[in-house]
């Protein structure tokens, strides 16, 4: 018996706070209904059966704290999954060898294959054969200065042209891995490669006026005799040109108007299409995929979701909507919220306890910049449509 206790004083004395602990587990001991006065004779039999009454509330205590903490890490793990696979820049993790370790969405979608088939491919492989030198080059100078470094290069996708992306690389701690970047830049590079071929056009056409200005001179040196008709005729032009720089101007300020409307108007419908998608599409083809089902399904399945995900990929690069920070349970919380669904009615349609409903409801709040305001989901949800 004097075995026992000493045994369970150490590990009372192992655990973290354990004085505190045990003073509160005594309190909550002396507050449960006494069973009976222990006779004379019982008495290190009662004694031990309050140690172990004790030890028993510490267990139960220390198991209550160590369940918080472990949903306050689960929360912690799926706000880094969601900043880490749908951030607007490709992330992966190299190995010395040039493979890739780790990748997230961004990245996958970059390189044009599905992130599952990527882990211990060479990185190398996916860059244009012309670029493949200056990325080794990039990688030798981290390995030799730890420090960042900077290239551009061309990827290669099936069935599709160069995809056109600035790397950054740096190397890990430990000095075993490599930190990458992608940021797609072929958007700037066509805009780079527009400017270029507009300037030459322009210096095409300084060349071919200061020919035709040439001649002018020619022709008013013949003519110097009338000087006054041709004095006349040079303010004339001289006018003519402002008039047409003038129209040119304003045509270029009008036709800028143009484009930025037709830009924003092009964001605001792809935002809704992915919006849309996101909501009405992908949560219920993920419960597809959950149930069970013949393989032929799931394939079939498989290959909407991967067609899908192709189809709004361009969407994801070009939007910054704060709705991509919504998970998939999230989306399609938000979705039934609209419909007008109560919260005892979407826990019933998901199959969730209503807490948790109430819990996705106050996150989608927080993230869509509602919380502490008097604004219904519901209305501002249906706003944006």
């Amino acid at each position: 018996m004097s075995d026992q206790r000493n045994t369970m004083n150490k590990e009372h004395k192992a655990c973290p706070d354990a004085a505190t602990m045990r003073r509160r587990a005594e309190a909550r001991l002396q507050a449960l209904p006494e069973k009976g006065d222990p006779s004379q004779a019982m008495v290190d039999t009662q004694r031990l059966v309050h140690e172990l009454q004790v030890h028993q509330i510490e267990l139960e205590m220390q198991n209550e704290e160590l369940r918080e903490s472990r949903a306050q890490v689960e929360e912690g793990l799926e706000r880094y999954t969601d900043l880490y696979d749908f951030a607007p820049v490709g992330y992966l993790t190299l190995g010395r060898d040039g493979s890739i370790r780790q990748v997230n969405l961004t990245a996958a979608q970059l390189l044009g294959v599905q992130r599952a088939r990527l882990p211990k491919r060479r990185f190398e492989l996916f860059i244009d054969t012309p670029d493949r030198a200056g990325f080794q080059a990039c990688l030798a100078k981290v390995l030799t200065s730890s420090t960042k470094e900077v290239c551009e290069v061309a990827l290669l996708k099936k069935d599709k042209g160069p995809c056109n992306v600035q790397i950054t690389a740096i190397l890990s701690q430990d000095g075993r891995q490599y930190r990458v970047t992608m940021v797609d830049i072929t958007a700037r590079k066509q805009a780079d490669d527009a400017l270029i071929k507009a300037y030459a056009e322009v210096e095409k056409r300084v060349v071919e006026r200061t020919a035709e200005l040439v001649r002018t001179i020619k022709e008013l040196d013949v003519e110097i005799q009338s000087r006054k008709q041709v004095e006349e005729t040079l303010r004339c032009k001289t006018k003519e040109l402002k008039d047409k720089a003038m129209s040119l101007e304003e045509a270029n300020v009008a036709l800028k108007v143009l484009l930025k409307q037709r830009e924003a108007d092009k964001n605001e419908l792809e935002e809704k299409v992915l919006l849309n998608i996101n909501q009405l599409i992908f949560p219920y083809l993920e419960k597809l995929k959950q149930r069970k089902s013949d393989a032929k399904v799931k394939a079939y399945l498989d290959i909407l979701e991967s067609n899908l995900n192709e189809i709004v990929s361009p969407l994801v690069r070009n939007l910054g909507s704060k709705f991509l920070r919504l998970s998939p349970t999230e989306l399609e919380v938000s979705n039934l919220v609209q419909q007008g669904k109560t919260a005892k009615e979407i826990a019933v349609i998901m199959n969730l306890a209503k807490s948790t409903i109430d819990f996705h409801r106050n996150n989608i709040r927080a993230k869509l910049g509602l919380k502490n305001k008097k604004i219904s989901l519901r209305t501002f949800l249906s706003s944006l449509k």
